[in-house]
């Protein structure tokens, strides 16, 4: 645009058109022990689903420039859906970040090679999925006929697209000819219109109702540095360390509702437990049955918050501890205290070492597993079922518990299996994600072949993990990565260790 102002604009358009058809055939009723073919059945039905979601949407990016040390970047999108209601169906989202690179223009200690510092805000626009604003109805057969079914839910003629608002501000810092590295990130970012299925009554035909519920707040902070502490010519030692922390609150739900179920676990063979978002509280509460515990003081009680100092309560006619009967409590939460990584990297002349750490502090899991072997007596803490205990507690009137008891099947059954507070645990870790070793061809060996390089590597991920979790893997997940409902470990299979031998060629 003019001496030492530059200017770049892009601009676009987008189209992503989705198209779903899945055909099930169900058999029932084999005939023929271990023959499992469709052939073999004496019910046969079928099914079919579809779905359909298209986006349109107009894009552009202006960067400018000043002096390559002052950066303006705004960017602005409109896109249209076809999963929201013709009224809500446009909706436009902008961002804007500015980044200055002040050691190119103040006057700085000869320690520091580079500084810049980066602010930031957005809006991030997001629609809903097929068929989410009216009620659906399906068909099945039965006995030879074909029924009508109508769904459970209820969609929102009225539904918005979910909107996300964030504030970022950041640093980037280089010492000593870049040998320490640091960056800093602190962030807030709002959820709004959080398209959720709430409950509602029955008595009006359906179950939940999706909707613009919620809005939930996220805060946190991220320091990345980077280390070089050994640097010759034949032998370099890079470090990386990262340490994340987020916070976050559930700030809004819709108006007269007191809770929203996520996903809530009732099987047969373990305590029921939800996770579920209540204004005020945060993200990721995990809500079940507990022990009763005993207060002298009974409106001492926080009707959510479980008390573990607090005495458990013993049944005086089983000798057994008392499970809750009405209402659930928050047993856990699923977000993290911190989260952290260890990348270390090691060359000697053509080859070279790395390996990564991870590391997950707090953040609790639904051990479902454990819970499926409570109800069939394979947990080892069943083994204790046919010796006499006395379980420690006191009785109603606050007296210390003496009754002994044989447990047997009716206390893991009818009790211990019920309650989730027993099957929510620590889901931290400390995880060896990969290590790997390369060998870089040298070019002596290169130099009468068409080759321009080339490298050999092994290389394994997964092979050693700690973790207070008793189930087979902490990061094992009965949902997708982006369900919102987490915390259910799931009988999913769990990371595997995997060895790698790789050739690189480059001609």
């Amino acid at each position: 645009l003019a001496e030492g102002f530059d200017a770049e604009l892009s601009i676009g358009n987008d189209i992503f058109d989705s198209s779903y058809d899945r055909v099930t055939v169900t058999g029932t009723d084999f005939g023929t022990p271990r023959f499992f073919d469709l052939s073999n059945t004496s019910n046969i039905s079928t099914s079919e689903a579809q779905a359909e979601r298209r986006v349109i949407g107009v894009y552009g990016d202006l960067t400018l420039d000043y002096q390559d040390y002052l950066f303006l970047t705004l960017t602005g999108r409109n896109d249209w859906s076809s999963t929201l209601p013709e009224g809500n169906r446009s909706f436009f989202y902008p961002s804007a970040s500015l980044g200055f690179v002040f050691s190119d223009v103040l006057d700085l200690p000869d320690f520091l090679d580079f500084g810049k510092l980066r602010f930031s805000a957005s809006e991030v626009g997001k629609d809903a999925d097929p068929y989410e604003t009216n009620i659906t109805f399906g068909s099945f057969p039965f006995k030879g006929q074909t029924l009508e079914t109508r769904s459970g839910q209820l969609g929102d003629p009225n539904l918005k697209p979910e909107s996300t608002v964030s504030f970022e501000v950041g640093t980037d810092l280089r010492f000593f000819s870049e040998r320490l590295r640091l960056d800093l990130t602190a962030y807030q970012s709002n959820s709004r219109d959080q398209i959720i299925p709430v409950p509602i009554s029955e008595a009006s035909g359906f179950d939940t109702f999706v909707t613009n519920a919620g809005e939930i707040r996220n805060r946190g902070i991220e320091v990345t540095a980077g280390f070089t502490p050994i640097e010759t010519d034949k032998f370099t030692w890079d470090a990386t360390v990262n340490w994340a922390k987020n916070n976050n609150e559930v700030v809004a739900i819709r108006e007269g509702i007191e809770s929203i179920t996520l996903f809530g676990s009732s099987f047969s063979y373990g305590g029921s437990l939800t996770m579920q978002l209540r204004r005020g509280l945060e993200y990721g509460n995990l809500y079940g049955p507990v022990y009763d515990r005993y207060y002298e003081n009974p409106d001492a009680e926080d009707p959510f918050v479980v008390d573990e100092s607090r005495p458990v309560l013993i049944d005086p006619e089983t000798g057994f501890p008392q499970r809750s009967g009405e209402g659930f409590k928050i047993i856990g939460n699923v977000q993290p205290d911190w989260t952290g990584s260890v990348q270390n990297t090691f060359s000697y002349e053509n080859i070279s070492l790395s390996f990564l750490v991870d590391v997950k502090s707090g953040g609790d899991l639904y051990n479902q597993v454990a819970a499926f072997h409570a109800s069939q007596g394979t947990l080892p803490v069943t083994a204790t079922r046919d010796q006499t205990t006395t379980f420690e507690g006191v009785l109603p009137d606050g007296t210390a518990n003496t009754q002994t008891v044989v447990p047997g099947q009716d206390y893991f059954r009818n009790v211990y299996r019920r309650v989730a507070e027993n099957f929510v645990e620590d889901a931290s870790y400390v995880k060896l994600r990969n290590a790997q070793v390369t060998y870089n061809l040298p070019t002596s060996l290169l130099s009468n072949t068409p080759l321009q390089r080339g490298s050999i590597g092994v290389m394994a991920s997964n092979i050693v993990l700690w973790t207070p979790f008793d189930g087979f893997d902490p990061e094992s997940r009965q949902f997708d990565a982006n369900s919102n409902t987490q915390g259910f470990q799931g009988l999913r299979t769990p990371a595997v260790e995997t060895y790698t031998v790789k050739l690189s060629l480059g001609f």
